[in-house]
């Protein structure tokens, strides 16, 4: 059939016409669509433009007329943008926590990312990333990222055990701290710990019920920038709910001494008490002289702490 002329140049600019409402159609259609902040999200829709210039190639080399390729691109960008926001927001829901929030102990909302932060040390964030306690896990086979800390008694420090360490043929487990200018490490002499039969009495700070917790005393050694190693005996509360270590008190022992045993009254039953075994110096020899001289210190225990008599 002959045709007309003219006609073909007219449909040739008709088709270029849809041809180019459609690509503004599809930015349009991609604006909207951009509201995400990653470089990821960035990344995705540059992908959708480059797929578009590819699906218009595709239409104009079917010779299909303007009406048929402007639905076919309709249905393809609806399949595309589909496909892009699926893909943004399970990058945004498994790798980002940009929707996620975290209220702190003072009442205070924060983005998880935000409270992580060196504003917010310690804080609870840290710990979830952070994965098990070590100490934790070795001692109660607890997963939980709460760490067993000491409490200095001289400063109220709180220090947390990190790692262990063998000294003098013992085994520890230790943390070094810093108290203003002092600085020094705590070492927990964990395989001397005794488990008590009673149940400490709840505190507001640990909020538990009576039944849910293990009482038992432990020794642990505190050392400064000085020659001294001081040793304590320390009790604490094993709550099993909440997978936390209370320290409940402690007891000064002595300076550089070789503990032997702890000792609970048999039966250990009210009034508690306990008999620490353990070896000094006498009053005239040096503190380099290796402790000889043994002693038995007598403890009260309650639960609510430890003294001695």
């Amino acid at each position: 059939m002959s045709q007309e002329p003219g006609t073909g140049k007219l449909a040739a600019i008709n088709a270029a016409k849809a041809d180019a409402g459609l690509t503004e159609s599809m930015k349009a259609g991609l604006g909207q669509e951009n509201r995400f902040k990653s470089w990821a999200d960035l990344g995705s829709l540059a992908v959708l433009a480059t797929v578009e210039a590819g699906v218009m190639d595709w239409l104009r080399g079917l010779g299909m007329n303007s009406m048929v390729k402007y639905g076919v691109g309709i249905v393809l960008l609806a399949v595309l943008l589909l496909l892009g926001v699926l893909a943004a927001g399970i990058y945004r829901f498994n790798f980002t926590h940009d929707d996620l929030y975290l209220e702190l102990e003072d009442g205070r909302v924060v983005p998880l990312d935000d409270a992580g932060s060196e504003a917010n040390p310690g804080s609870q964030a840290q710990l979830i990333r952070q994965g098990p306690d070590p100490v934790m896990l070795k001692l109660f086979s607890l997963q939980t990222p709460k760490a067993f800390s000491i409490r200095l008694p001289d400063s109220g420090l709180s220090v947390p055990l990190s790692q262990f360490e063998q000294r003098g043929g013992a085994d520890y487990a230790t943390a070094d701290y810093r108290d203003a200018e002092t600085r020094g490490s705590v070492l927990l002499d964990y395989l001397k710990i005794t488990p008590l039969n009673l149940a400490p009495a709840p505190t507001q700070a640990e909020g538990q019920a009576e039944g849910q917790g293990m009482a038992f005393v432990a020794p642990f050694i505190v050392t400064s920038q000085g020659t001294g190693s001081f040793w304590y005996l320390g009790m604490f509360n094993l709550n099993t709910r909440e997978a936390t270590v209370a320290h409940l008190g402690s007891v000064f022992i002595g300076d550089r001494i070789l503990l032997d045993s702890i000792e609970p009254a048999e039966p250990f039953t009210a009034p508690y008490r306990l008999s620490v075994h353990y070896r000094d110096r006498g009053p005239q020899e040096a503190m380099v002289e290796t402790p000889s001289v043994a002693k038995t210190l007598t403890l009260a225990v309650s639960e609510r702490g430890i003294t001695a008599e």
